[in-house]
């Protein structure tokens, strides 16, 4: 009887223990490999250019809200006739740096260029005055605040003053000139963790300056 006891407990503890080794092998197949895994299928560096190649789509949604709209509902640049735009789109996951960044510039005939500015300054998501730069007005897009990210997106007004995510808007009445923006950096700590480094902030000058430099050409 003791015995069939022993051998019941055995039994039962061999069990136990073995649902404790596979919940941590589950645990661990979550916290590193899983994580690993998708790290090395994102990792990549290409650079689109050409409005040809400009989609509302791409893995952080950059250009989801990319004019102050959803541009998966409506495309901006097929509502107004504009003269002629540049864009680029730059996707670059090496190692533990995660670093996207869209621009497009764009030119508006003069007759149309005050319909586009209203449109986009009326807007509930033309934020704040951002800064002025090589003749154009800069102002936050706040699109992307209305969506759910697990980053901080960005805080110029602190200590340490850091951009991980943003969007932004630069208009230029001078020569009727629309630009937009859309920026994201980061760099992981652990490639499974979730302790990030953002791009640190020194001023708007050098930000264009190594990330932007078509604005100045």
């Amino acid at each position: 009887m003791v015995k069939k006891m022993n051998e019941k407990m055995h039994k039962s503890l061999h069990i136990a223990i073995t649902i404790v080794l596979i919940v941590f092998l589950i645990l661990f197949l979550i916290k590193i490999i899983i994580p690993v895994l998708g790290f090395s299928i994102m990792q990549g560096d290409y650079t689109k250019t050409g409005i040809e190649n400009y989609s509302p789509y791409n893995s952080l949604g950059l250009t989801h809200y990319f004019t102050l709209r959803d541009e998966t509902e409506e495309k901006l640049f097929e509502k107004f006739e504009y003269e002629n735009v540049s864009y680029r789109y730059h996707y670059f996951y090496k190692g533990t740096l995660q670093h996207e960044l869209v621009i497009a510039i764009v030119k508006y005939p003069e007759q149309h260029f005050n319909l586009i500015k209203e449109d986009i300054t009326s807007s509930v998501y033309y934020g704040d005055f951002m800064c002025t730069y090589m003749g154009f007005d800069f102002h936050f897009n706040d699109t992307p605040l209305t969506t759910i990210h697990k980053w901080e997106n960005y805080n110029i007004n602190t200590d340490a003053p850091f951009i991980r995510y943003m969007n932004c808007v630069g208009i230029n009445s001078d020569n009727n000139s629309i630009i937009f923006i859309g920026f994201y950096y980061t760099k992981q700590k652990w490639i499974s963790g979730n302790d990030y480094d953002a791009y640190n902030f020194s001023t708007w000058d050098s930000f264009f300056e190594e990330f932007f430099p078509e604005i100045t050409s």
